[in-house]
């Protein structure tokens, strides 16, 4: 049996059998029909989504069946996050991005909205990705005052990206405005993982320097995020737990800014944990989209 945490709290208890199932019997209703709780029910709608390649039209259909707002946003979530073919999202976006906007019954955090944005940089048409965008838009500051800053980051990262096929010179400008915000952040911590957010992004946004200020950001957003990681670590001894959220930032498209940031931390046995959460990294990704 395994154990799987569930939107609301609590556990749902699957037992994995390796029993083949017969012909006609799908693998979610079989774990559906065991369940008698009602929360239990409504979470196991969404374990589909670890066990079936729901299409864009299969997920809406589950989706609607679902009473609660909250619920809804929380499957289009999850699919949004692992879905196989986001260049097939459009559908699931729109409906998601609308359900958010309109319910008062569950307020989206920006955490919510970068979920929901991770598929757009993949759709091809720019009229779907521009109505998006401006949907999205709308809720830009909610998102940011609810937070959290890091994905609040993401997201505004991500329509930056998608932004690119439709105006460079409006990627370019939204880079720059996510860029000054973080600049002018407080807290250290939050502050060199989103640099280092920004910095893994820079290839994929604006890539032509459509926008004027996009050259100064290149230059200047390294510098600031290695100057952030030695304030930071010089300000506290535990560099194990304060290095990994910057590691995890860089690691995959920057493994050589992970690196300098490993060999500044303290503590030979330190180091070599931030080696394996950086393995770990690499080990994620397909061969072709680490950056050696």
């Amino acid at each position: 049996s395994k154990y799987i945490a569930f939107h609301g709290g609590g556990f749902l208890q699957v037992a994995v059998s390796e029993a083949p199932l017969p012909e006609n019997m799908q693998l979610r209703t079989v774990i559906q029909s065991k369940i008698h709780n009602p929360s239990a029910r409504r979470f196991a709608k969404t374990l589909s989504i670890l066990v079936v390649d729901l299409t864009p039209h299969e997920l809406l259909k589950q989706v609607k069946s679902l009473g609660s707002p909250g619920d809804q946003l929380f499957l289009l979530r999850e699919w949004c996050s692992h879905c196989r073919h986001p260049e097939t999202a459009a559908p699931v976006l729109d409906y998601a991005v609308h359900l958010a906007i309109r319910t008062t019954e569950y307020r989206p955090s920006a955490g919510d909205f970068r979920a929901f944005s991770e598929p757009l940089p993949f759709l091809s048409s720019p009229d779907n990705i521009a109505s998006l965008i401006t949907s999205l838009d709308i809720q830009k500051e909610s998102a940011r005052s609810a937070g959290p800053t890091q994905d609040y980051v993401q997201w505004q990262l991500l329509l930056a990206e998608a932004e690119d096929k439709v105006s460079s010179v409006r990627s370019g400008q939204r880079l720059f405005e996510i860029y000054d915000y973080v600049t002018s952040l407080k807290e250290l911590d939050v502050k060199a993982v989103c640099l280092g957010l920004i910095v893994a992004a820079l290839p994929k946004i604006d890539p032509s320097g459509a926008f004027d200020e996009t050259p100064l950001i290149r230059e200047d957003a390294e510098q600031e995020f290695e100057k952030a990681v030695s304030r930071l670590l010089a300000s506290t001894a535990d560099h194990s737990e304060i290095s990994r959220p910057i590691i995890n930032s860089v690691g995959r498209s920057r493994p050589d800014l992970a690196m300098k940031v490993i060999q500044q931390i303290n503590y030979e046995s330190r180091r070599d944990a931030a080696l394996s959460v950086l393995c770990r990294i690499l080990l994620r990704c397909p061969p072709e989209a680490i950056a050696i």
